[in-house]
């Protein structure tokens, strides 16, 4: 071993690791005579030389980056869809802190099972987590002990996708505290219209904020930033792609100063008025909406607005008249329904309307 080269035993560590990883029958006794299941042996490895040492930190860095807790053992293995015999493992006897600070530094993920069962132990492995730039935040933002480490000294954060607002439990955006958070994607929003589903905001620095467009069926009647603002300043982008009222619409764009900002499924409100009335309604409303898209000090504003309404006692020739007379830049075409189409883009500002009217 003291005379093997350093590159040949990384070299050779990666063919081996990499013909384990395709050898997953666990019958195969070539497999088996890999593992590192015992941690006393683990141990003494990688006390034995600095070689030894070697071996087992390269393998925490590059292979053994799936991190599990079972009865208290530490387990690192591979990351693959079936059962595996490529284990590293430490027990509170048996352990060597250097070596689960790495375990924390590399991991790629970490299993649900990961608990709190006598993990005292671990404590140099929550403290790499502090140093991870490779783990997937998915897998540990509901749990409190995990993420607090994860995010402890960091400047910038990215939590992921899948980001449900509203929800009870640990509430990892809080904990986020003054760090960057560089992409926030909303994928499911409980109580869209409460203010307390969206108070976790508040003060946060967040740089792209996105809503998806089926985080709720709902509509969203409300400023969702107002009482519960996060700090502009950092914001540079501002989606939302689920339906958004035009009333809260509007009151965002007068509000709220982004760089780009897109609002991509605006809802003009139905009321049941004459139809004359509704429609100067609407012009008025419409008027109003792109007042603040001109007025918004960002680069980039777009608006896409659309209602689909029905009206009985009215026939389609009669609307198609009034459309005509109180929208008269807007194209209008009558089939079996009515659309009616409108854009008006200066420069990097746009608003795009389309109403769709029936009959009963």
């Amino acid at each position: 071993m003291t005379e093997l080269k350093t590159h040949l035993l990384f070299e050779t560590l990666d063919i081996a690791f990499k013909k384990m990883v395709q050898k997953v029958d666990p019958s195969c006794r070539e497999v088996r005579n890999w593992q590192f299941s015992k941690a006393k042996d683990l141990c003494a490895l990688a006390i034995s030389s600095a070689h030894g040492y070697r071996i087992v930190a390269y393998a925490l860095k590059h292979f053994a980056t799936r991190i599990s807790i079972v009865g208290g053992i530490m387990l690192c293995d591979t990351v693959v869809s079936i059962p595996t015999y490529q284990r590293l493992c430490f027990k509170p006897k048996y352990h060597i802190r250097a070596l689960l600070h790495l375990a924390g530094r590399f991991c790629t993920y970490i299993d649900y099972t990961f608990g709190p069962a006598n993990d005292d132990f671990l404590e140099p492995f929550y403290e790499g987590l502090a140093f991870n730039d490779v783990l997937s935040v998915s897998c540990i933002r509901d749990n409190p002990k995990l993420f607090r480490a994860y995010i402890k000294g960091r400047v910038f954060v990215n939590l992921g996708d899948y980001i449900s607002l509203g929800q009870s439990g640990f509430d990892y955006l809080k904990a986020v505290g003054n760090a960057i958070v560089r992409s926030f994607k909303v994928f499911h929003i409980n109580y869209p219209n409460s203010p307390g589903t969206y108070a976790s905001l508040k003060g946060r620095r967040i740089n792209d904020f996105w809503i998806w467009r089926h985080a709720t069926d709902k509509c969203v009647n409300r400023d969702i930033f107002y009482g519960a603002t996060p700090q502009m300043a950092y914001m540079k982008r501002l989606v939302i792609d689920t339906k958004l009222g035009i009333k809260p619409a509007i009151q965002m764009l007068q509000r709220y100063d982004v760089d780009y900002i897109a609002l991509n499924t605006v809802c003009l409100v139905r009321t049941r008025i004459s139809f004359v009335e509704l429609v100067k309604s609407w012009r008025d409303t419409l008027l109003t909406l792109w007042s603040a898209i001109n007025n918004n000090k960002g680069t980039h504003t777009s608006v896409h607005c659309s209602v689909h309404d029905r009206f009985r006692d009215i026939s389609l020739n009669s609307m198609v008249k009034h459309l005509n007379e109180l929208l008269p830049d807007y194209e209008v075409i009558c089939t079996d329904h009515i659309e009616c189409k409108y854009s008006n883009i200066v420069g990097t500002k746009s608003m795009h309307v389309l109403l769709v009217i029936y009959t009963f």
